[in-house]
């Protein structure tokens, strides 16, 4: 059987039996139509996400787009790696480039596979935080770990994605081996299937973003929380989706 090329995304943490889990495979399955295109020979997106299914099972086994299962239980990278490094081989993959997310839950996992596993192939770097921002910096410990983290990735990417151009331009600034190997690409924002008008005049307060701790969630709750003691005469609009959907209605509503 040849082997087939792949670009290998891990999500260890990201639940696809879980309730964001539909939407996580649905924007990832367009995204693998882009990168696919009509060329055969092109490399096939496959993402190795948490899952009630066995280790290693084919959860969605497309002609352009795969996914399959990384187990139930909260892995560890040296788990997570040697479980895709096992599906990898068994399904005859060739990895033509990993993709990794803010590097704390795929780039360890991906620095193992090719150094140690030796399954050789480019990585490409995601950032999705402004972790040049000092008073994010100065928010929390693990905040200051983070940024290590980055910087300590940028010694190992072969190109890294940004989803804005002024965060490309800020992390430039500070690590010039970014230069002409970066470029940005918005991360598209999922919209309700059906959103309802307010009425003319309603003082509306908007949320417009992934509801992920990356982008601060809790900072607009507390905000909300603030302005409902004074007033309450604005209603909520939230247009996204994330990880964190779930808890943030939850303590919207609860308010």
């Amino acid at each position: 059987m040849p082997t087939q090329g792949i670009v290998l995304l891990l999500a260890p943490s990201q639940e696809c039996d879980g309730t964001t889990g539909p939407a996580f495979i649905e924007r990832h399955r367009r995204y693998a139509k882009e990168l696919h295109g009509n060329d055969a020979k092109n490399p096939i997106l496959t993402i190795g996400c948490k899952s009630s299914s066995r280790p290693g099972t084919l959860i969605v086994d497309e002609p352009n787009f795969k996914v399959f299962s990384l187990g139930i239980n909260d892995s560890n990278f040296v788990e997570v790696a040697q479980i895709a490094v096992a599906t990898v081989k068994i399904n005859t993959w060739s990895i033509h480039q990993y993709v990794c997310g803010n590097p704390w839950e795929s780039f360890f996992p991906a620095l193992l596979m090719k150094y140690i596993f030796r399954l050789r192939a480019k990585i490409q770097i995601q950032y999705h935080g402004c972790f040049y921002e000092k008073d994010w910096l100065r928010n929390s410990f693990k905040n200051r770990l983070m940024y290590l983290l980055v910087k300590f990735s940028i010694l190992f990417g072969d190109s890294f994605r940004f989803v804005t151009n002024e965060q490309m331009q800020e992390m430039i600034k500070r690590n010039s081996r970014l230069r002409n190997r970066s470029f940005a690409v918005p991360l598209p924002t999922p919209l309700p299937g059906k959103i309802s008008s307010t009425p003319f005049g309603d003082n509306v307060i908007g949320y417009l973003g992934r509801i992920h701790p990356e982008r601060n969630p809790e900072l607009w709750i507390a905000s909300i929380k603030v302005l409902n003691i004074k007033r309450q005469d604005f209603n909520c609009v939230i247009a996204g989706s994330g990880p964190d959907e779930n808890s943030f209605i939850t303590k919207l509503v609860d308010l």
